[in-house]
């Protein structure tokens, strides 16, 4: 700790107070891909071993970014044609999943998992640089 005297009060500065990283020590973008990236977690052991339960706790993780605005980074042009196929291959993909879900086929969660990361790829396309 620093200390600073200005006449009448001492200032107090700490290393730890002071942001060295931007704004914020995460940014919306790490949130983002870290999200993404737990969902994926459980997606894949999900599907592997029939795990259906782990799907609850991967589709958390996959729209947590959008629920709290994560997705809304800073800088970029929104790009609409990036955005709208990542809209659809999102919903698609887990329409596929509900197809799992309700009837086994186990052709379907390995097409949900396929499209559902052509998904997450395409949403690195929904801002221009």
């Amino acid at each position: 700790m620093w200390y600073y005297n200005t006449g009448e009060s001492v200032l107090i500065i700490s290393p730890l107070s002071q942001k060295t990283m931007g704004d914020d020590l995460m940014t919306s973008k790490t949130k983002t891909l870290l999200c993404v990236a737990m969902a994926g977690l459980m997606f894949i052991p999900a599907i592997l071993f029939n795990m259906k339960h782990l799907l609850i706790v991967g589709a958390f993780f996959d729209w947590l970014p959008l629920m709290t605005k994560w997705m809304k980074f800073e800088g970029g042009k929104l790009s609409r044609g990036g955005l709208l196929s990542h809209i659809v291959l999102t919903l698609v993909a887990y329409a596929i999943l509900l197809v799992w879900v309700f009837t086994s086929a186990a052709l379907s969660k390995f097409l949900f998992l396929e499209i559902w990361w052509i998904a997450v790829v395409s949403g690195n396309f929904i801002y221009e640089s």
